[in-house]
């Protein structure tokens, strides 16, 4: 099982070069997934809101046509246009405040969990959601769970960042705490590396596929680094991952912190 896992910019330009690297790296090993852990778009100019979630899906279908994708919500998402978009290939996208299982195989199976706070910066997951969560890990000990959300579920050792308040998490890993499938969560929001581990499970980020913050930074701070993403292999035996970034770094201008 080879997944990309992706978040979102607004820039076309940023998408064009951007796509064409893991479309470039699929054609030696296929994807069998595409996973973007949410903000399709940053604080575009409403009037040109819908057309950032077309150019998405447009470059979506030119590159990964049968590769399904799995999409939850991020802070700056239009949940009624992040539920309005629609792939050539299979997709599962997340826009109520829910959990929504996928079976990838008979050893993986995903979570993805929409973590959007309503009118927030920082992250949600609500008690439901958590027990949910509880439950399946339960009711499926066998097998082996990744869980997908936007917001980061540690700290990320950045002030700024780290302010943000993430509603209900303390309570979600205290409810996953007994589960040992629980292998691994994706999550993006901190466009930057950073991986972790709580008890037995992983906890991978994702770079931004556009501007780069600056890991352990006390007030927001621009990183030089180029937009990137991660490779994941997914075996009976576990997971192996590989970061990948653009070879050339991007120019931005008026970009700040959230």
């Amino acid at each position: 099982m080879i997944a990309t896992v992706l978040r979102g910019s607004s820039l076309k330009t940023t998408w064009l070069r951007f796509w064409r690297m893991p479309y470039k790296a699929s054609l030696e090993n296929k994807f069998d997934g595409v996973i973007c852990s949410g903000d399709i778009v940053h604080d575009v100019n409403p009037q040109f809101l819908d057309k950032a979630y077309q150019i998405f899906v447009e470059l979506i279908n030119k590159y990964f046509p049968d590769t399904p994708i799995y999409l939850v919500p991020g802070n700056h998402d239009n949940l009624e246009l992040f539920a309005q978009m629609r792939f050539n290939a299979p997709q599962v996208i997340v826009s109520e405040k829910e959990v929504v299982p996928v079976v990838l195989n008979q050893t993986w199976h995903l979570l993805l969990v929409n973590s959007k706070a309503c009118k927030r910066v920082g992250g949600s997951i609500s008690p439901e959601q958590s027990k949910y969560i509880a439950h399946y890990l339960e009711q499926n000990s066998r097998a082996k769970v990744a869980l997908v959300m936007h917001h980061n579920p540690l700290p990320a050792s950045s002030a700024w960042l780290d302010s943000h308040r993430f509603t209900g998490i303390e309570e979600f890993w205290q409810e996953v705490a007994s589960y040992p499938n629980l292998e691994l969560v994706l999550h993006g929001h901190i466009h930057q590396d950073l991986t972790l581990n709580t008890g037995k499970t992983a906890i991978l980020s994702v770079p931004s596929t556009s501007v780069q913050f600056k890991p352990r930074q006390e007030d927001f701070t621009l990183d030089t680094i180029a937009p990137g993403y991660r490779i994941l292999t997914l075996s009976p035996d576990g997971f192996s991952q590989e970061l990948k970034r653009l070879e050339t770094r991007l120019v931005y201008e008026q970009i700040t912190g959230y």
